[in-house]
């Protein structure tokens, strides 16, 4: 009896036939909740006695303890759905609007959450549960990794039956399919047997293990670090099997736009590039010492904005002098695409050495490569194939000879000698080929005396290309033909 119905009582008691509302509550099981329980129970309970079924008409040989245990689970299924508590709940129809109860509740979210599991494992429907909302920024950094795998797959010229992928979804808490954290996404690009590239989504997925990365070696001392996508490129010019790591951080935001119009990303994201640079490590073993792991870090947004103008923007100018900066990367923008393209192609060709010795150390510091240059030492036979070498900046190995140079391919600049001359270049990573001798006759080349050469490309682009060089220090070794040295020992 409320004081708002005492009032009306009062106000119109002389009223005999007025009628008044009078709330009661009444507790009722009644509800969405339980009447999704039931019809859970009941289709749980089918499905299981159905697969009990089919079990015992395979006549498996099955042992008698595992059978009285489906029977067991069988009859506790068929007894909680007989269960008084649910005589007065009605037929489930369906749930017009998210229920909060089912999704925080501890009891109903975990009924709710094996059900969507068991209920995904029972259907036969392949599109029942292919439609479902997901947050855009959750694409963008799924779609991001998927786009730099296939930039480096294209980069790397390898095939599909190369790749190494163990990508998968999995079901959040939050009961939607998500891509697959460290190792269960992890790529790895092979040619004939060797690794060439890994690429990592989501690594560090622990908010309770610092060291808790998913990549051998690599550890974060202080707080979780997790950076989206991982390319580590593998490297052999140095030591073998040389890991260089960059990373990649997918952001749909976008900060604001230059004085070229084109669009830049959020400050704080490029923050975060340099924290990662700073708080993830490598260690090699237990009683090694912590060395810097990540050499650069960049922001993929889905920014606009032409080429010219993004290469003149102040996050993609700072790529080349602090290795920290960004791509503006969306779907059916092939400019901005091919601009990261070119750049993960740089990263690829690019020896470790200059990519070591471009890093920069602290101060007072300085980086020491072991061998650090290697020069190859080739002699040409006739004043008229020195010549012809240094004109068209091409030099020919006798296949043969090449074979027996197991160093060959770790040469980064050439001296072209004869009588006294020498010439000092750079080789083009990019270019080596085998030609026949018909080829080099074609191509001038004076009496080419072997059937196939291999034939390297000259550059005069290399940064140590005005070094001075003498050959005094290999004087005797000059008569055996072409060789390779470290640098070291031709520079005076």
């Amino acid at each position: 009896f409320t004081t708002t119905l005492e009032q009306q009582f009062a106000e119109h008691r002389s009223e005999e036939s007025r009628l008044y509302l009078v709330d009661e509550q009444q507790h009722t099981h009644n509800t969405i909740e339980n009447r999704f329980l039931k019809y859970a129970l009941n289709t749980i309970s089918k499905h299981y006695s159905d697969l009990a079924r089919r079990i015992g008409q395979l006549k498996l040989p099955i042992a008698q303890t595992e059978l009285d245990r489906i029977d067991a689970t069988e009859s506790q299924l068929k007894s909680l759905v007989r269960h008084p508590f649910f005589r007065t709940v009605g037929t489930f129809e369906g749930l017009r609007q998210e229920s909060l109860i089912l999704q925080r509740d501890t009891n109903y979210s975990a009924v709710y959450r094996t059900y969507l599991i068991l209920r995904k494992s029972f259907s036969l429907n392949d599109g029942l549960y292919r439609m479902e909302t997901k947050d855009i920024a959750t694409l963008y950094e799924i779609w991001c990794f998927i786009e730099v795998s296939h930039i480096v797959q294209e980069q790397l010229g390898i095939e599909k039956s190369d790749i190494d992928h163990r990508n998968r979804m999995e079901m959040s808490s939050f009961f939607t399919w998500e891509l697959g954290k460290g190792e269960r996404s992890h790529i790895v690009f092979k040619k004939d047997g060797v690794e060439l590239a890994e690429l990592v989504y989501n690594p560090k997925h622990s908010e309770t293990d610092n060291e808790d990365i998913s990549i051998s070696g690599i550890a974060s001392r202080t707080v979780p670090q997790k950076p989206d996508i991982v390319l580590r490129l593998t490297k052999d010019d140095v030591e073998r099997g040389m890991k260089m790591t960059y990373l990649f951080d997918a952001k749909y935001r976008i900060g604001d736009k230059d004085q070229n119009n084109a669009d830049v990303p959020p400050d704080d994201a490029i923050n975060q590039m340099h924290r990662y640079r700073d708080a993830i490590y490598y260690k090699e073993y237990d009683d090694s010492a912590l060395k810097k792991e990540v050499i650069g870090g960049y922001i993929l947004f889905p920014g606009n904005g032409e080429t010219n103008a993004v290469q003149m923007s102040k996050f993609y100018k700072s790529i080349g002098e602090v290795n920290i900066g960004a791509f503006p990367l969306r779907p059916k923008n092939d400019e901005n695409h091919r601009l990261l393209g070119d750049f993960i192609r740089d990263l690829i060709e690019t020896r470790s050495v200059e990519t070591i010795n471009h890093i920069i150390p602290p101060k007072g510091g300085k980086i020491a490569v072991p061998n650090n240059v290697s020069v190859l030492i080739a002699p040409t036979r006739s004043r008229e194939k020195y010549d012809w070498c240094v004109e068209h900046n091409l030099y020919p190995i006798p296949l043969n000879k090449a074979h027996e140079l197991s160093n060959l391919m770790l040469a980064e600049y050439v001296v072209l000698h004869f009588s006294g001359e020498k010439t000092f270049k750079h080789i083009s990573r990019g270019n080596v080929a085998i030609k026949s001798k018909s080829d080099l006759e074609k191509a001038g080349y004076p009496i080419p005396s072997e059937d196939y050469y291999l034939l390297i490309t000259l550059t005069n682009q290399g940064k140590l290309i005005n070094t001075d060089v003498s050959l005094t220090r290999i004087q005797n070794q000059l008569r055996k033909g072409v060789f390779v040295v470290d640098m070291s020992e031709i520079v005076e």
